[in-house]
């Protein structure tokens, strides 16, 4: 239904800015590289120069998914509204707000630690170009040259919930999407004033019908990120 198609919408969105926040750590860090091989600037100087830019990076990077968190919880609301023909409560909202505070956090600690080793990274790089250019006698661009061979080039990975490493795309897409997912389930069985409510697909079938006190152990599995599905209240 195209109602819920902000879910797809907004998670796709945030893997383009995931996207883009690695391609400009990418060019922060060859940048500085360049910069050193061509002597524009010493090899001490490189991490000075690629923090700036990994800095930066992170700060939009971190900006832009902020305001799709928002995105995605002003929608969810929108259509809880809907759902439940009932206006958005504070308590509601205050849950939406909740969900959105753990989901940012979780994204701001994964591109921190993204920076925090590219950083480990340059001075890696720059403490071996110095040991192969004074052992070796080699000229400034060879060695750092042949010392950025010898880091390791990493996928983007990230750690989910259970301590496992994902790729980074999957990983801010199912965060961006159950977010959206559980606001939109949570907000539904706030705002309804009725105690029954039907699990219904985004195709529009009923799946199942629940209870209000059996929602929270049945919250989580039906109400993942990648569920098609929603909740409605029942009228009886």
């Amino acid at each position: 239904m195209d109602e819920f198609s902000y879910l797809d919408q907004l998670a796709n969105s945030a893997i383009e800015v995931e996207r883009n926040f690695t391609n400009a750590l990418i060019g922060s860090k060859d940048g500085a590289i360049s910069q050193a091989r061509s002597s524009r600037i010493a090899i001490g100087q490189m991490t000075g120069v690629s923090d700036t830019g990994f800095l930066t990076a992170l700060r939009l990077r971190n900006d832009e998914l902020l305001g799709i968190c928002d995105s995605m919880i002003s929608q969810s609301l929108s259509q809880a509204s809907k759902i439940s023909n009932q206006d958005v409560t504070m308590e509601a909202n205050d849950i939406a707000l909740h969900h959105r505070s753990f989901v940012y956090e979780r994204l701001v600690s994964d591109g921190g630690r993204k920076v925090a080793q590219l950083q480990l990274d340059m001075k890696r790089i720059a403490i071996i170009a110095r040991s192969m250019r004074d052992d070796n006698d080699w000229d400034t661009s060879a060695s750092l040259l042949r010392s950025r061979e010898s880091v390791e080039k990493r996928k983007q990975l990230s750690t989910d919930a259970n301590g496992k490493s994902q790729l980074t795309e999957r990983f801010t897409k199912l965060l961006m999407r159950g977010l959206g997912v559980l606001c939109l389930a949570d907000a539904v069985m706030a705002m309804s004033p009725t105690d029954s409510f039907e699990v219904v697909s985004f195709e529009g079938e009923v799946l199942t019908t629940i209870e209000r006190g059996e929602y929270e152990s049945v919250r989580d599995s039906l109400f993942h990120p990648q569920c098609r599905r929603y909740l409605r209240p029942l009228n009886k």
